[in-house]
């Protein structure tokens, strides 16, 4: 992915792309304050796709300087830093950090690079970034970044000053013996000439002896020691830098692991945009969970749905296999009535082929007389056929043999005989006679002795 690196040096704004080791100028305007800089970046933004920016500035409101402060706890030391600002800079507001120098020095007390910008500034970047949909690592010095990539790959006898350029400025850059930055100068011009140099050496010089008591050593001609502090400069990159190129320099920025202590952004502001990379990166996941459970489960949706069509058939063909079974039981209960003839009529068969066939009313009328109760005996019983209505007409009169019989229940039992065994019979018609004189059958039943019932039978 392309970085994009915006230095902001002085009036210049330049804007690079830098993949891998290599870096590209993409544009270059100007921009007198930050809403300059902030309409450039708006008229680029869409053209270079910058969603990723770092930004490098060296403003006249930039200010670099030295605290000595005792060996407090953080937060003690936090807070002696903050009152001399405060009597530094009086009420103005300004975003500032503190880099521990680290020096070996036999002081008991400890160094710190103070770096201050005005807030209104760091603001004004850090909202648009925000509105915009950019991603901001951060906004750094760029004199304390170029010291930062790191001091001479070999221990020098002394102090010693380097020089880089970039851009249109360069940069005197003190360091002691092991490397490590005291401190630096601003140059206006990124090849100065003889006396310029002197003079900004002359000035580093003093400022180092003043503040840590070490002289930097330096060389007989300014010419000769431009060159040499040069290539101490070229050195100080480890030899990944290419002498006076600015994108090789800006490449190895790019490189450069950026330091979130040192971003001249407000507290309040990392905090917001750390708050909102959280907020996109769970967005980002929950989408990406979302994704998941929807690829793991449509699919079994799918084959839910699937099952539940092949249930839904399955059980249509239950449902039809039913009815046939239905069919057949009403089948076999319909001949269910021949079983008894089948079963009477084994071993029965006493009628020749050449014998006359019985009157079917006789045989009706014996197949009555059969399913009479127990207990009851006919008096006398006629039937008649009606060939045109399909209609078959009994009348069977008789009386019980005991007093205690029930008639009317047994009728109904020889009623519902006949219909199990597949009459189709009407509802019987009963009257009953109430028997004459004082005899012992009127004293104990009355009425219900003599019976006629009337039967009628449907052909089929």
């Amino acid at each position: 992915m392309a970085r994009i690196r915006i230095i902001w040096d002085q009036r210049t704004v330049r804007v690079w792309r830098a993949k891998g080791s290599d870096a590209q100028l993409l544009e270059e305007f100007s921009a007198v304050d930050v809403s300059g800089l902030l309409a450039g970046l708006e008229a680029v933004m869409d053209a270079f796709k910058i969603t990723h920016l770092r930004v490098y500035v060296d403003l006249p409101e930039l200010d670099h300087h030295v605290e000595r402060v005792p060996k407090l706890s953080p937060k003690l030391r936090r807070q002696l830093l903050r009152q001399r600002q405060l009597k530094m800079y009086g009420d103005e507001p300004r975003v500032w950090v503190a880099q521990h120098m680290d020096l070996e020095t036999e002081a008991a007390q400890q160094f710190f690079l103070m770096s201050s910008l005005p807030e209104p500034i760091s603001k004004a970047v850090t909202q648009w970034a925000q509105r915009s949909g950019v991603v901001l690592e951060g906004l750094y010095s760029l004199p304390l970044a170029l010291a930062r990539l790191g001091g001479p790959d070999r221990q020098a006898a002394g102090p010693f000053i380097q020089f880089q350029g970039i851009g249109d400025a360069g940069y005197l850059i003190a360091r002691d013996a092991a490397g490590k930055l005291l401190f630096f100068n601003r140059l206006d011009h990124s090849e100065p000439g003889p006396e310029e140099l002197e003079a900004g050496l002359r000035r580093l010089v003093l400022f180092v002896e003043q503040e840590f008591a070490l002289t930097p050593e330096l060389p007989a001609e300014p010419q000769a020691a431009r060159n040499d502090v040069a290539l101490g400069g070229d050195a100080a990159l480890g030899g990944d830098v290419a002498l006076g190129g600015d994108a090789a320099l800006v490449g190895a920025l790019c490189r450069q692991k950026a330091d979130p202590q040192l971003s001249l952004v407000l507290p309040a502001e990392k905090r917001r945009q750390s708050f909102q990379r959280i907020r996109h990166r769970a967005f980002a996941l929950l989408a990406v969970l979302l994704l998941l459970t929807l690829d793991y489960t449509l699919p079994r949706i799918e084959k839910k749905k699937d099952l539940e069509l092949r249930s839904g058939e399955v059980q249509t063909e239950i449902g039809k296999q039913e009815a046939v079974v239905r069919a057949l039981q009403r089948g076999l209960q319909a001949k269910a009535a021949y079983l008894d003839v089948i079963e009477f009529s084994e071993g029965r068969e006493t009628m020749k082929e050449d014998a006359p066939v019985p009157s079917p009313l006789l045989v009706m009328l014996h197949a009555l007389s059969n399913s009479l109760p127990q207990f009851l005996e006919l008096d006398s019983y006629e039937g008649r056929i009606d060939p045109l209505g399909g209609k078959a007409y009994f009348t069977l009169s008789g009386r019980p043999l005991t007093a205690d019989l029930d008639l009317s229940a047994e009728i109904k039992k020889m009623y519902d005989g006949l219909q199990k065994r597949g009459w189709g019979l009407e509802e019987p018609e009963i009257a009953f006679e109430s028997a004459s004189g004082n005899s012992r059958f009127a004293s104990q039943r009355g009425a219900l002795r003599k019976f006629t019932v009337n039967l009628s039978l449907q052909s089929r």
